[in-house]
């Protein structure tokens, strides 16, 4: 019998709150809006990583109350469906403090930009959509489209929009419109694709549970060929405007190293890489140049020709570290399956010794 190994107690916080699926995945899009417009309009070192920092502090608890609350809504739901939930079992008052401490902290970075009036209004917009998403009478999760829209402009646009706005009144210097519209059309196009992505994925669940989504009432091919054939196109226009907005070398150089890699993850290593994902742990095309290498390319291409920003790349992927290993990962996996056999005519190792630490011949299809 194996021990049931206890969780330290941070372990159990970024469980409970879903770190894991967040953190890594809203964290970077939204500071790529602050990197983009440092880019554009050579904002300041200091200004650069200030604007971000707040962006990153004042979002965390936001985040954390969405996810608590709606696993908190969901337990019966959840139950129907036969799937786990971290509130459930817990005492009402465990719910009630779980919800409520990302709320007062919520509380207290609003009452801090009290004179930043757009801002403010943004800030309060994102927790009260997150609000309307789960609780009842609203719920709009179960309210079909509605459900849809909701989801892209909480967890997308008004985070876009957010971070424009803190940049602009933190700095001075707006966004210019074109660079504005290009980022509020990547971040709504993206998430309104990766919530129906997520809802066809959950569809026999959600039906089980009797969660009105809006895929749930619909037939998922037709969803699917929607998705394929008119909202990933306007995605992809919308992100290469954003390209020709910023119009860096070095931002186009990596981009094209992020498809090259994607290209290679599915050509040479197996993984399913798709517009839409047909499991829940395939990786969805784009996912990674909106979570690596457009905000990380963005703060290179910053960092060129200054001595004091180079940094600011460093910081960023030590605070999101997940999708750069998961990259490194795969180019280890390319190298020593592909390409050393090719220069060198023999396996990087002997079928004995794969097998015996346990390792396929054909390079594992590396999960997100």
């Amino acid at each position: 019998m194996v021990a049931h190994v206890e969780r330290p107690g941070p372990a159990r916080l970024t469980a409970l709150v879903r770190a894991e699926q967040w953190w890594a995945f809203k964290g970077p899009p939204v500071l790529l809006a602050v990197y983009a417009v440092a880019l554009q309009a050579r904002l300041s070192t200091d200004a650069v990583w200030q604007a971000a920092g707040w962006l990153v502090l004042s979002l965390t608890p936001a985040a954390a109350y969405a996810n608590l609350l709606n696993d908190w809504t969901d337990i019966a739901q959840d139950a129907r469906a036969g799937k786990a939930n971290r509130m459930a079992g817990k005492p009402l008052w465990f719910r009630a403090a779980a919800a409520g401490l990302p709320l007062a902290a919520g509380a207290a970075c609003a009452w801090s930009m009290r004179g930043a009036s757009l801002p403010l209004a943004l800030y309060a917009a994102i927790w009260l959509v997150f609000t309307l998403y789960s609780v009842r009478p609203f719920r709009l999760k179960c309210r079909r489209l509605a459900g849809v829209v909701a989801d892209a402009l909480g967890a997308h646009l008004l985070l876009t929009l957010y971070a424009l706005a803190w940049v602009a009144y933190a700095t001075g210097v707006r966004a210019s419109m074109t660079l504005a519209a290009c980022l509020c059309a990547v971040s709504l196009l993206s998430g309104l694709r990766g919530i129906l992505v997520h809802q066809i994925l959950d569809r026999d669940a959600d039906r089980r549970g009797a969660v009105a989504t809006f895929v749930a009432g619909q037939d998922p091919w037709l969803v699917r060929r929607a998705v394929e054939r008119a909202l990933f196109p306007a995605e992809v226009a919308a992100g290469l405007a954003l390209l020709a907005v910023l119009g860096h070398a070095a931002l186009l150089l990596f981009v094209a190293a992020g498809l090259l890699l994607d290209h290679i993850r599915t050509r040479q290593l197996g993984v399913r890489v798709g517009v839409v994902a047909e499991r829940g742990t395939d990786p969805m095309a784009l996912l990674d140049i909106y979570d690596l290498w457009l905000p990380v390319g963005a703060l290179c291409a910053f960092a060129m020709g200054r001595t004091d920003a180079w940094w600011l790349p460093a910081a960023h992927l030590a605070l999101f570290p997940g999708h750069a290993i998961r990259a490194g990962g795969h180019l280890w996996h390319f190298a020593r399956w592909r390409l050393y056999p090719l220069f060198m005519g023999a396996p990087f190792a002997s079928a004995d010794s794969r097998m015996s630490c346990g390792q396929q011949r054909l390079p594992p299809s590396a999960q997100p």
